[in-house]
């Protein structure tokens, strides 16, 4: 075996945590913590890098992907406050980030509407993602999870500008 493979092997073998497709959160819901999610969550700042790049070189539009993106994780925050619950969303978080790097690898031109739908399903699968791993059961919930949802749109953006 090569010594890259090895290398690989045992560091994510060490690291398997930074496999989890979306990792519990800390704390309860408030602006902080949904703030740093995307700073600490490596499937949420790769999610971003990689949008970044489909739009850029995949779609020559670099705002528009960004924007439906964080569309898509509104949406998303708001079905997961309404109790939506989907089994395979885990699934649907790792679908999202592979897809879109094989997108960008294979520089994939998908018709436009079709990139943005895309996109507005992998940020709503990580907006519901948010909200699941949210405490539900203290009072002033609804007031935090929008207050949680500010400081991760706010990261998202800037991350996105960056």
């Amino acid at each position: 075996m090569k010594p890259v493979k090895i290398f690989f092997f045992f560091f994510f073998l060490c690291f398997a945590n930074l496999l989890m497709a979306h990792p519990g959160h800390i704390g309860g819901p408030g602006f902080m913590q949904g703030f740093l999610h995307p700073l600490s969550g490596f499937d949420h700042f790769l999610v971003i890098l990689l949008v970044g790049f489909w739009s850029v070189f995949v779609l020559n539009i670099f705002w528009l992907g960004p924007l439906i993106f964080m569309a898509g994780m509104i949406l998303g925050v708001f079905f997961g406050l309404t109790d939506v619950n989907i089994e395979w969303l885990e699934l649907g978080i790792s679908i999202s980030v592979m897809a879109l790097g094989l997108f960008i690898f294979l520089k994939k031109k998908l018709d436009l509407r079709m990139s943005l739908f895309l996109m507005a399903i992998f940020g709503a699968f990580h907006g519901l993602a948010h909200v699941q791993y949210l405490n539900f059961m203290h009072s002033g919930f609804i007031y935090k999870s929008l207050e949680d949802l500010s400081g991760l749109l706010l990261a998202t953006f800037a991350l996105h500008l960056l």
